[in-house]
C-alpha cells in the first residue's frame, strides 16, 4: 500500500458552521442553484471580479486569452516557490463567484503560492471537449508562469471533477504533471446516480440533484456522460500524482468522493482523504469557518510538499 492519509474530523461542528448551514437552507439556495444551472446552460454568467481587497493584499494580473480574462495573483513581495493552477467550480455553468476568490486568498495567505485562475469556457457556449482544448492552448501560458517551479493542480466541485480529468489527460498525452492533485467536494461522475446520494439528497442544504443532472448533460455535449473527461471517477487512476480529497458528509458529491478513495484504496494507490462531518458542500470557501481553517491550513500543507 502506498501513501495513504485518512483524516476525519472529529468534536463537534462549530455553531458558526451550524449557523452557516442553517441559513443557507433558509435562503433556498439549493432552488436557486437549481435554477442557476437551468438557466446558465441557455446565457453564461459573467466571472465576479476579483475583490479590491484582495487587489491590495497581492499582486493581481489579469491577461485576455482566446478571449476570456486568465488570472495570476500572487504575494507583493518576494518570490513564489510555488505554482497553483486553480480551476472553479459552478457545475460546469455557472462562473467564479466572490467566495472563490477568498478562498484563493486564503491559500495565498498560507501558502505564498502565485494562483493561475483560468476563465474556462462554460456549457451553453461550450462542451467538455472545448474546455479541454483551451485548457490545451492556455497550458503553455502556465507553464511560462510557473517557469519550472513544482506546481498542485486544485479545484473545487466540477472545477475538482475538471482538476482530475485534466491530470489524466496530461499523464495520457505524455504533458507535465502537476505535483500534487488538490480536489475540493468534487463532482467526479456527472450521472448523479449513486445510491447514497438518495439520501445525501435530504442533508445538503445547497446542490440540486436534477439540474446538476442536467447541467452535466449540457457539458459532456457528444460525450458519453461516463467518459473519463467529463466524470474523471471512471477514468484510469494509475500514474497519477498523489490526490487528496477533502469533503463533507452533508454534501451530495461525498458519495462519489468516498467512491475515489475506495477505488485507490482497492488498488494500492497513495491517496489523502479528509473528511468533515456535517459539512456541506465546498465548505472550505466559507473562510471564517473553523473547520474551513483546519482544511485550509491541511491544503496549504500539502502545496508545501509538492515537488518535494
Amino acid at each position: 500500500m502506498s501513501h495513504v492519509v485518512e483524516y476525519v474530523h472529529t468534536g463537534r461542528r462549530s455553531p458558526l458552521a451550524w449557523a452557516c448551514s442553517a441559513l443557507i437552507k433558509a435562503s433556498g439556495a439549493r432552488k436557486n442553484n437549481d435554477a442557476k444551472a437551468r438557466a446558465s446552460t441557455d446565457s453564461v454568467s459573467d466571472p465576479a471580479d476579483v475583490p479590491a481587497a484582495i487587489r491590495q493584499r497581492f499582486s493581481v494580473t489579469t491577461t485576455q486569452f482566446e478571449g476570456r480574462p486568465l488570472w495570476t495573483i500572487g504575494p507583493r513581495t518576494g518570490p513564489s516557490s510555488q505554482t497553483i493552477l486553480y480551476l472553479h467550480g459552478g457545475a460546469y455553468v455557472i462562473n467564479i463567484v466572490s467566495l472563490h476568490w477568498k478562498l484563493i486568498a486564503a491559500i495565498i495567505e498560507r501558502t505564498n503560492a502565485t494562483v493561475v485562475v483560468p476563465d474556462y469556457p462554460l456549457a451553453g457556449q461550450a462542451t467538455c471537449t472545448d474546455v479541454f482544448t483551451y485548457l490545451e492552448k492556455i497550458t503553455p501560458v502556465f507553464d511560462g508562469i510557473r517557469q519550472g517551479r513544482p506546481w498542485t493542480i486544485m479545484g473545487d466541485s466540477a472545477g475538482g471533477g475538471l482538476s482530475y480529468a485534466w491530470a489524466q489527460h496530461l499523464r495520457d498525452v505524455g504533458g507535465a504533471q502537476p505535483d500534487e492533485i488538490v480536489l475540493l467536494s468534487p463532482w467526479l461522475d456527472v450521472r448523479m446516480v449513486n445510491p447514497r446520494q438518495d439520501g445525501l439528497e435530504k442533508l445538503d442544504p445547497m446542490l440540486p440533484r436534477r439540474n446538476s443532472q442536467k447541467a452535466g448533460e449540457a457539458y459532456a455535449g457528444e460525450l458519453s456522460l461516463t467518459d473519463p473527461r467529463v466524470s474523471p471517477l471512471f477514468g484510469d487512476l494509475e500514474n497519477l500524482p498523489e490526490v487528496s480529497i477533502f469533503t463533507g458528509t452533508y454534501d451530495l458529491v461525498n458519495a462519489d468522493a468516498r467512491s475515489l478513495r475506495d477505488a485507490l484504496k482497492a488498488k494500492g494507490l497513495a491517496y489523502r482523504f479528509f473528511e468533515y462531518p456535517k459539512l456541506f458542500h465546498v465548505f472550505m470557501a466559507v473562510t471564517f469557518l473553523p473547520e474551513a481553517k483546519t482544511a485550509i491550513g491541511q491544503i496549504a500543507g500539502i502545496v508545501a510538499e509538492a515537488g518535494r
